[in-house]
């Protein structure tokens, strides 16, 4: 699963897409970024 942080507000969000609004603070879908996930070792 894909995670999506607000790079306004720092929400944390889980899905294949970033949420239309953020839930925190309204920022519209283009705000988010995709955080890539952590390395296996």
């Amino acid at each position: 699963m894909k995670r999506w942080r607000c790079i306004l507000c720092g929400y944390l969000h889980d899905g294949p897409q970033p949420p239309y609004r953020c839930l925190v603070c309204g920022a519209p879908r283009e705000m988010f970024e995709l955080l890539e996930p952590p390395e296996k070792v």
